[in-house]
């Protein structure tokens, strides 16, 4: 192959995914999808590219190239992925890369992040009856022991006077 801004390019077949630390960028034909989530596994933590195509794996991929109208090359670029791998996106690639597969993750991690606040909203609505319960038995307390104190008080008060009329006589 013709080098590429004056790097060599080297095309290797791999035998196993694991083999892929091995690459700067890693292509997965679509008769090897099946291994695509043990080749995103071997890759999480490296910097390398991986290209697939027509792959059922949308939200891991990194750039996925499809077929466009007309028989034309199309492809999706998921930046986030491709961001998480340590890699950068060129600005030329962004202005071309098609949004579906990008709005389709955010889609994805914007449901998830509704689920999550729904459970934290339904924990915070049964804390909230709770103290809501657990209030309404103090203030009942409370009241029972005003009443006691008052009851109390008039005893006393009864208990006084009786005292101030023995000394009286």
């Amino acid at each position: 192959l013709l080098p590429v801004r004056g790097l060599r390019i080297e095309v290797r077949l791999l035998a196993r995914p694991n083999m892929a630390s091995e690459v700067d960028i890693l292509y997965i034909a679509p008769g090897a999808s099946h291994q695509l989530n043990s080749a995103f596994n071997a890759t999480r933590s490296r910097p390398i590219l991986i290209i697939s195509e027509h792959s059922p794996v949308r939200d891991e991929m990194m750039i996925n190239l499809i077929s466009g109208n007309r028989n034309r090359l199309a492809f999706q670029v998921n930046n986030e992925r491709i961001q998480d791998s340590g890699l950068r996106t060129n600005t030329d690639l962004l202005t071309l890369r098609g949004t579906e597969l990008e709005l389709t993750v955010y889609a994805r991690r914007a449901y998830q992040r509704l689920v999550l606040l729904e459970g934290e909203l339904s924990v915070t609505a049964e804390e909230l009856a709770s103290a809501e319960t657990e209030n309404r038995q103090l203030l009942n307390r409370i009241d029972i022991l005003e009443q006691t104190i008052r009851e109390r008080d008039n005893v006393l008060r009864a208990q006084q006077g009786t005292l101030e009329d023995k000394e009286q006589v």
